[in-house]
């Protein structure tokens, strides 16, 4: 067996000793005293600092030129041992599958202007994986790792993970060990923004490619970039109708930029049907083909000649398509296992590799992303504690914006951040609710307890001095089994019967006629006034006319002896007055409101606490009251927000969705999404993703459930084998078996 280990000298002999090298496989990185070279971040990060003189292609290359000064740097005084990271990507990526047949040398094919992107098909078992990983292990051993950055997506979820598990390869910048669709589809949809973004970066400085940046600036890298999709059909398999039509275009966009700015693609899979257009995949020059069938075998090369194909062997063609063209490789085996506790080979090159870029020193920004890694609850509980100070910000001013700043989870798409953490701004205003409907129990259990955590540790209180009030209605018992929302928050009664909703309507009532007179009076006896009128309001038609106009005069005259000459500063000591002395009912009712008054001038979170409603098990109300939706409409004027949870479809649906700014799905169920007005992506039953759609914002988001201890909810069951075994019977009774009771018989 042809081993990398054997590989490697061939490899090393034939670049510095082999003086026949092919125009162009090598552009010799020089190292020496004082030698460095400046990192240029992806242009998507700094592009707009050159807007103002976008117009201007000679101002923008002397504002250019400034930045490069502060861009970070790296020594090249030496060279790593062993002959390392002896080429750049100015003009290309050198792929090495292995020893060329015909000439047993280690040639490169050239991922450059002439084959832009590549195409790797193989059956089960050909050596799909031992060539991808050849291919990169040789580009680790022949670029630093600032010269290339590697995209990384397996929907196996084992091979690429290996470069990220142990050894965080330098190289790499993203490793997808996923088969989540939005994770790989935002990872595509970021290389292609950052494209853009190069591509802009060149006009601006005049510029045509990145062969031209490389040349105009020598001591500044910008490195070629290069997305290795492990069986890709997969993408397309998972992918929704929707989803699958983004890659597509996102692909057709990368196949027509990427020569210019330095982005390329490999794609590895069994087969290439129901993937990408023929057009499309024309523009994939560069063909790889193991052992695979005779059609699978033309689609790839144009020719039969990987059909019946040993194992380690590859054959790569330019896409012409005739049998004369193919170029076989011997492809080296790479050991990835354990042996007896040793490390091994590919772990023992990652771990060399490691070590000679942390020598330098050098790190890049990565990600790795295992669809199953769940970080635990008490992790959230920390970062909200850690975020504290920053969330008091936004409860601080006279006009507040936000109602709360809510901590989900971890995204489940790619971003460049160091800390993929997504957050929701709850914001005052009308409609502004949070709906959240799944199948699933545990997690419409776990919501509640992710928000109830947002909740109890919000620095409002310290800032506002007021925290947050509850009040819970619960009519689905299995959730509440699941999760005692009650005690997370502190209440203590919960109500279970839909008629209690009824009392809501009342104290509703009471709070939007306060308000509107707190906010339209400007003296006590101005709000007492507008405080029995609206109380008289109510009993209108209980009285005649007359009967109105005659009480309306004797409260006015009650009310400016009690509260004409009254300023702001004396409503506590009248209040007090009327509440100890011999005072109609009326009188001491208005007196209290006057109080209300005084405090909300003070502070209105005093007089509104912000309120919590939570519905849990909408879904069972025979009928959401029209005063119900109302109040949701409107709820944020009077600092109230409402959390309405179901556990499936119900009728008015439709009704509450549009009451709600939040809503959060979860679960399989295709009709559900289309229903709420929400993308769905294909998934596991037990998913442990939740989706938010921001209505307002015509944003989508999903992020990951933190662990919690949740069971599965699990329909009852007699367990027949327990009761019914021979031997016993009801309360203990000796039963006697099938056989003793046929011989009775008989």
């Amino acid at each position: 067996m042809f081993r990398h280990e054997e590989f490697v000298p061939g490899l090393q002999n034939y670049i510095y000793k082999d003086t026949k090298l092919s125009a162009g496989e090598v552009d010799r990185v020089v190292y020496g005293p004082g030698r460095k070279a400046f990192l240029c971040p992806e242009p998507v990060t700094f592009l707009d600092q050159l807007d103002d003189c976008a117009g201007d292609r000679e101002t923008c290359r002397r504002y250019f030129e400034k930045m490069i000064r502060s861009f970070p740097e790296v020594s090249l005084e030496r060279q790593p041992p062993g002959g390392l990271w002896f080429n750049t990507t100015k003009n290309g990526i050198n792929l090495r599958p292995g020893m060329d047949s015909r000439t047993s040398k280690p040639t490169a094919i050239s991922m450059g202007d002439n084959g832009v992107h590549g195409l790797m098909a193989g059956q089960t078992g050909s050596g799909k994986s031992v060539l991808l990983n050849n291919l990169i292990f040789n580009m680790l051993m022949e670029y630093a790792p600032w010269e290339l950055d590697l995209y990384l997506a397996d929907f196996k979820k084992v091979e690429f993970s290996r470069y990220m598990n142990t050894y965080a390869t330098p190289h790499i910048c993203a490793c997808a060990a996923t088969s989540e669709i939005r994770y790989v589809l935002s990872l595509i949809s970021y290389l292609a923004e950052c494209m853009n973004a190069r591509e802009e970066l060149f006009a601006r400085l005049g510029l045509a490619k990145i062969a031209d940046f490389r040349d105009k600036y020598p001591d500044l890298v910008l490195p070629r970039m290069l997305l290795i999709v492990d069986e890709f059909q997969q993408l397309f398999l998972e992918a929704s109708p929707k989803e699958g039509e983004q890659i597509r275009q996102l692909m057709t966009a990368i196949v027509k930029k990427g020569r210019a700015t330095g982005l390329h693609i490999l794609f590895a899979s069994q087969e290439m049907s129901q993937t990408l257009s023929r057009s499309d995949l024309a523009n994939f020059r560069l063909r790889f083909a193991l052992n695979c069938s005779a059609g699978v075998s033309m689609d790839v090369i144009g020719n039969r000649g990987a059909a019946m194909l040993p194992k380690g062997t590859v054959i790569f063609n330019t896409s012409d398509g005739t049998e004369e063209t193919n170029q076989r490789f011997q492809v080296p085996f790479i050991e990835t296992g354990e042996d007896g506790g040793t490390i091994s080979y590919f772990y023992e090159y990652l771990k060399n590799i490691q070590g000679f870029a942390g020598k330098i020193p050098f790190r890049k920004s990565q990600k790795f992303y295992k669809e199953e890694s769940q970080e635990p609850f008490e992790s959230l509980e920390e970062i909200l504690d850690r975020i504290r100070e920053y969330r008091k910000q936004y409860f601080q001013g006279n006009v507040r914006k936000y109602f709360e700043v809510l901590t989900l989870g971890s995204y489940v798409t790619y971003s460049n951040l160091r800390y993929d953490i997504q957050t929701l701004f709850l914001e005052y205003g009308r409609n502004k609710n949070i709906l959240a409907v799944s199948p699933r129990m545990e997690d419409l259990a776990y919501l509640q307890k992710l928000l109830a955590v947002n909740f109890t540790t919000s620095p409002r209180r310290q800032v506002l001095g007021t925290g947050y009030a509850h009040r819970i209605y619960s009519f689905q018992p299995g959730v509440r089994s699941l999760f005692s929302l009650e005690k997370a928050v502190g209440v203590s009664e919960v109500h279970t019967n839909p008629e209690d909703m009824e009392a809501l309507e009342l104290s509703f009532a009471k709070r939007r006629m306060l308000l509107q007179l707190f906010q339209e009076s400007s003296t006590p006896y101005e709000f007492a006034m507008g405080n029995y009128r609206a109380n008289l309001n109510r009993q209108r038609r209980n009285y005649s006319s007359q009967e109105l106009i005659q009480m309306e005069e004797a409260a006015e005259a009650v009310m400016e002896r009690l509260f004409g000459s009254l300023e702001m500063k004396d409503i506590p000591e009248a209040v007090r007055r009327i509440r100890e002395g011999d005072y109609p009912a009326a009188e001491k009712i208005t007196a209290e409101n006057l109080m209300l008054f005084y405090r909300y001038r003070e502070n209105p979170d005093k007089v509104f606490p912000p309120m919590v409603y939570w519905f849990s098990g909408m879904d069972s109300v025979e009928r959401i009251p029209e005063w119900l939706l109302q109040m949701m409409k409107n709820g944020m004027d009077y600092n109230i927000l409402f959390v309405i949870m179901a556990n499936s479809e119900f009728d008015q649906m439709g009704q509450v969705a549009r009451h709600c700014d939040y809503i959060f799905a979860g679960g399989s169920q295709s009709r559900l999404y289309d229903r709420l007005h929400m993308n769905f992506t294909r998934r596991q039953p037990d998913s442990i993703v939740l989706d938010l759609n921001i209505r307002s914002m015509e944003e989508e988001r999903s992020f990951k459930k933190y662990k919690c201890s949740f069971g599965k909810v699990k329909a009852p069951s007699i367990p027949f084998d327990e009761i019914l075994k021979e031997g016993t019977g009801p309360a203990g009774e000796t039963m006697i078996s099938r056989d003793e009771r046929q011989e009775k018989a008989i």
